[in-house]
């Protein structure tokens, strides 16, 4: 059985278009043989885990770096790490105070924010997997 390697929708043989998203299927170039066999499966809650432990250490993205989003994760570490930086270097002072604790709410929606999104990214994944056997990004 052939599918399509872009929706993953299976293909009749001698088919030169996708039933299911109209793609041009030209001597098997858009063709697999097995359905989302070709990446593991992200779990979800290890996503969401991954986000949420380190993250109470301002260490943010490491979910999104777990389901393959290295780049948008780098960038959450980094960001994580001067917030926590910036932080701790105002609250020294009690009018630096008045700035740290604003920047405190900030990285916890923030991290809320990326807790959600590293479980999201999971199921994108793995339904992108399952459909067309690559990754979405």
């Amino acid at each position: 059985m052939m599918y399509c390697s872009k929706c993953g929708a299976q293909v009749a043989p001698g088919s030169r278009f996708c039933s299911g998203c109209g793609a041009s299927i030209a001597d098997g170039a858009g063709l697999h043989t097995q359905q989302g066999a070709r990446l593991p499966r992200k779990d979800p809650a290890v996503a969401a885990l991954l986000a949420s432990l380190p993250g109470l250490f301002g260490l943010l993205g490491i979910g999104h770096i777990y389901v393959g989003q290295t780049g948008k994760g780098v960038a959450w570490l980094i960001a994580g790490i001067i917030l926590v930086f910036l932080g701790f270097v105002f609250a020294i002072t009690i009018i630096g105070l008045l700035i740290a604790i604003p920047i405190w709410i900030a990285g916890f929606i923030i991290w809320i924010v990326l807790i959600f999104g590293a479980h999201s990214a999971a199921r994108k994944f793995n339904d992108a997997v399952q459909r067309t056997g690559q990754a979405p990004w």
